[in-house]
C-alpha cells in the first residue's frame, strides 16, 4: 500500500491578530518551497465537547508524504515562525494519513 498523503490540522486560538499576519506572511514562502497545500482555511462557529474552547480557526494542510512533513516542520525559517506565531497565537496540531484500507 502506498503511503498516501499526510495532512496536519491546526487549532488556533489568535491572541494578537497584528502578530498572526506577521506570521502568515512570513510563512507563504516557506510553504511554497516545501509544496505545502492549504486545503481548509476554516472559521470555527461552535464547538461540542468539554475540555476545550472553541478556536478562532482550523487551518487543514497536506504534504506529499510524511518526510515532506518533518522537512517543513524541520525547517530553519519555519522554525523561526513559529516561535513569532507561538507569540500570538495557541496552536494544538493533530497530524495523520490518508491512504488506509
Amino acid at each position: 500500500m502506498s503511503e498516501g498523503r499526510y495532512y496536519a490540522v491546526r487549532m488556533l486560538w489568535v491572541r494578537d491578530h497584528e502578530i498572526w499576519q506577521k506570521y502568515q506572511e512570513m510563512t507563504k514562502p516557506i510553504l511554497a518551497r516545501h509544496k505545502v497545500r492549504v486545503e481548509h482555511w476554516l472559521e470555527t462557529d461552535k464547538i461540542i465537547g468539554e475540555g476545550i474552547d472553541k478556536p478562532d480557526l482550523i487551518v487543514v494542510t497536506s504534504y506529499p508524504s510524511l518526510a515532506a512533513l518533518e522537512a517543513f516542520e524541520s525547517d530553519p525559517d519555519f522554525k523561526k515562525a513559529s516561535t513569532l506565531r507561538d507569540t500570538g497565537a495557541k496552536l494544538i496540531t493533530v497530524t495523520a494519513r490518508s491512504g488506509l484500507a
